[in-house]
């Protein structure tokens, strides 16, 4: 069991991160900002083929729309806006909440993965 969901990303990332199989991993907002560039980098790796631009489809709506555990999901307009946006991606958050997520994030996985965490504290100070 975990203690917090940055105990569960921490433990789940480090696995995939030292195994000793072969692994791909890719992150959220990268297929998020760069979808082409970076589903043409896993077809490379996986061998297969990126589909000519004409039979590729965007889902733009809600994937899970109707389902009612979805409620409130974000779209690709959404979801882009947030996390696209530093502020927006840690608003809700209390300042409390913010020092525990840089105190506790595994930083070498921060590092390796490329994330921001320092941004968190930038947050709280411009309040």
């Amino acid at each position: 069991t975990h203690d917090s969901y940055i105990g569960l990303w921490n433990d789940y990332n480090k696995l995939y991160d030292e195994a000793t199989y072969p692994r791909l991993i890719v992150r959220y907002e990268d297929l998020l900002f760069h979808p082409d560039y970076v589903i043409s980098e896993v077809c490379k790796c996986a061998g297969g083929r990126v589909l000519a631009e004409d039979e590729r489809r965007y889902i733009t709506d809600n994937a899970k729309a109707g389902q009612k555990i979805h409620e409130g999901a974000s779209d690709l307009l959404s979801a882009v806006m947030r996390y696209g946006d530093e502020a927006k991606r840690v608003e809700g958050f209390t300042d409390e909440e913010r020092s525990y997520a840089e105190r506790a994030l595994n930083k070498d996985l921060v590092d390796k993965f490329d994330y921001k965490v320092d941004s968190l504290v930038g947050k709280m100070a411009q309040k």
